[in-house]
């Protein structure tokens, strides 16, 4: 029940966050595709590489949807298979340095074991490009995968020229 009330929290505070004040101004500025890289803990490390919509609106936030692969390593004698792989798409929203995001993922080995996960993360982010998120796994099913726990911490980079371009380029004349 705790979740869900954090869940809604989050979801009203973004829709707030977002909402039009001037109707005369456009609330997303510059929305851009650019790379997205990943490195990260659970019980074991993993990388995750991919794409992602980065959205700026106005000052203050940004927003973006993503779709990645990730490779996760696991030292196990459960099976002769140490590597995990996901494929994952999410959502996630900043506000000043405030951030949180949710994560559906599909986890498999392609050997005897896979699962489905939900991963509401909260973090810090500067823009909604450099992210340091704590996220909880949530499997569809009562049981865990070797190597991935219901702890995360992830970085997360969304890096691309034209957006450091556009965001960093000063005034003077």
């Amino acid at each position: 029940m705790k979740s869900n009330l954090i869940i809604i929290l989050f979801c009203v505070w973004t829709i707030n966050s977002y909402s039009k004040t001037d109707s005369a101004k456009k609330q997303f500025d510059h929305t851009y595709w650019t790379p997205r890289y990943s490195i990260g803990m659970q019980k074991s490390p993993f990388v995750e590489i991919g794409f992602s919509s980065v959205g700026q609106g106005g000052d203050y936030g940004s927003w973006c949807f993503y779709s990645a692969i990730d490779i996760n390593y696991r030292n196990t004698t459960f099976s002769n298979s140490k590597l995990y792989y996901g494929l994952k798409f999410g959502y996630e929203t900043s506000w000043v340095f405030l951030m949180w995001a949710l994560e559906f993922k599909y986890s498999t080995n392609f050997d005897n074991s896979q699962m489905i996960f939900f991963t509401p993360k909260v973090g810090i982010s500067i823009g909604g490009f450099f992210n340091l998120l704590y996220g909880y796994n949530l499997p569809n099913v009562y049981s865990e995968l070797p190597g991935i726990g219901h702890h995360q911490i992830s970085l997360i980079a969304n890096i691309n020229r034209k957006i450091i371009k556009n965001e960093f380029k000063t005034n003077n004349p």
